[in-house]
Parts: structure tokens; sequence; C-alpha cells
């Protein structure tokens, strides 16, 4: 076979072993396919690395992410979108350095905007990229756009994460009618087209939308799916959704002790340069307020 063809072998192979969670596998998976094309074809390369960078950001590997970066700064190429420069700065965010990361990713998500809604899988990622930085009202118009020229196109495999990615974009701009309708479709797709790491994630993103609503048993029942899923895999990125969603629970209820040890312990641990406790800091904060400094110094902090 030719190197073309084992690559598009590996392609597959990837995002078969993304959706069953195997994130190192994913890696190793580009990794093998890019490197024989890298001269031929480092288009397609670039697109095996990216999705490398992308498992190795799902698995909080911030090594992982670094080496697809470098390997794609190897290509050449300087007009990527995303290129290694983006990589660097999803590694940089894993590694604790906002500061460095933050204007790299808002450049591609500016540069995404220019960009024909038919260049589905760029736009995917830089609507992605948004998400991390915060620019929800960037990402939701990438992906709204996005998701229609996908159906235009009769392309599939994007439809569930847009679904959840759109989702979480409303939530955070509000929009909790939006986001429950996006979550319930993307819950549907996934379920339908075999994407089971999207299931959970769209099953984290409705246990925070059941929080919201206060609705205790519907939550814990959504977020139990989603961290059952995750724990079996290596994917450590959307479980800080199902975190907080347990976590903005108790405090709705008046647990503020095990609210304060759950935020506490999600914005402290492995997740924590995700930007969920970036989002979730005000919950956290409350959470404090409301517990008190005395409860707080004290032992068995989740035990209001």
């Amino acid at each position: 076979r030719s190197p073309g063809a084992l690559a598009e072998i590996a392609r597959v192979r990837a995002w078969v072993a993304m959706e069953r969670g195997e994130m190192h596998r994913v890696h190793e998976l580009v990794v093998a396919g890019a490197g024989p094309i890298a001269g031929s074809d480092p288009l397609a390369a670039a697109a095996l690395l990216r999705l490398g960078a992308v498992a190795g950001w799902w698995a909080g590997d911030a090594k992982l992410v670094q080496d697809a970066a470098d390997r794609m700064t190897g290509l050449g190429r300087s007009e990527l979108i995303p290129g290694p420069g983006a990589l660097r700065a999803m590694a940089d965010l894993l590694a604790g350095r906002p500061v460095a990361a933050v204007p790299r990713l808002a450049e591609v998500v500016a540069a995404a905007r220019h960009l024909q809604p038919e260049q589905l899988a760029v736009r995917f990622y830089a609507a992605n990229m948004a998400l991390l930085i915060g620019d929800f009202d960037s990402a939701r118009d990438l992906m709204l756009t996005t998701a229609q020229a996908c159906r235009t196109q009769g392309v599939i495999r994007f439809l569930a994460p847009l679904s959840l990615g759109l989702s979480y974009a409303n939530f955070c701009l509000t929009r909790f009618r939006a986001a429950t309708e996006s979550a319930t479709e993307g819950l549907r797709l996934a379920q339908d087209t075999g994407q089971p790491v999207r299931e959970a994630g769209l099953y984290s993103m409705l246990a925070l939308l059941a929080a919201v609503r206060g609705d205790g048993p519907r939550c814990r029942e959504l977020a139990a799916s989603a961290l059952r899923q995750f724990a079996a895999e290596e994917v450590a990125n959307v479980s800080t959704m199902a975190e907080w969603a347990l976590g903005l629970l108790d405090l709705g209820l008046g647990r503020y002790g095990a609210a304060l040890n759950r935020f506490e312990m999600t914005a402290t641990g492995a997740l924590r340069h995700y930007i969920q406790p970036i989002l979730f800091a005000p919950d956290q904060i409350e959470a404090a307020v409301r517990f008190g400094p005395a409860n707080h110094e004290a032992p068995g902090v989740g035990a209001s």
C-alpha cells in the first residue's frame, strides 16, 4: 500500500480510537501515519497531527500536544491554520502558561472568521479554540455556521461534537434553553453515530443544565453516567463539567461545604488548567463565603 493509503487508514483508526477514549493510541497512530507523507502531502500530515494534538488535550497531556506541534513545525508550512503555534498554545495552557497561549489562539479564531464555511475541519478546530479562551460569542457563531455547512455537505462526524461545543457556548452565554436543545440533539446524534466520548461529554453538559434547574436526581444520574465513561478512558477534559454540575447542585441545595470541597478538588487537581475552573470560580467563591472562613479552616469541610 502507498504511504497515502496507509495515512488514510491511520486517520480512520485514530478517529475510532479517539471515540473509544484511547488518546495515547490516537497519538501513536497519527504520528505513524503522518511521517511517511510529510514530504509528499504535508497538508494531510498536518491534519493528522492536529488530531493527535486534540487527543493530547483531551488526555490532559501537554507533552503529547507539544510533540504534535514540533512535528508540524518540521513540515515547514507557514500557512497552516491552525498551525504549530496554535498547538503550542494548547500545550502552554495545559502546562499552566495562559499568558503566552491566549493571544495565539485568538489569532486562529480571528483568521477562521474569514474562511469559507465549507472549510469544515479548520472552522471546527477554531471554534473549539474559541471555547478554550472564553470567546463564547465567536465559538457559537463558528459552530452554528459550521454545523449548517456539515448538513449541507452531508458530513456527519462533526455534528455531535459541534452540538456539544454549541451547548457549552450557549450555557456560558446564559442561553439555557438553546443549550438544552443543542445538548439533547447532540446526545441523540452521538448515540446514533457511535461516539461514546461525545456522548459522555453531552451527559456532562445536560447534568450542568439540570443543576441550574435544581433537578437533583437528574443531575446526579447524568453526571454519574459521564464520570463512569471518563473513568474507564484516558479522557480528562469534559469530566470537569460533571464535577462542576455536582458542585453547582450542592451549592443550590445549601450544601456549601460539599460544594466547596468539589470545586477546590477540581480547581487544584489534574484538571486545573482547563477553562472550567475559571468559569466556576464565582460558584466556588459563593460556596466559600456561604460556608464561612471558620468552617473552611475546620476539618471535614464536606460535612455541611
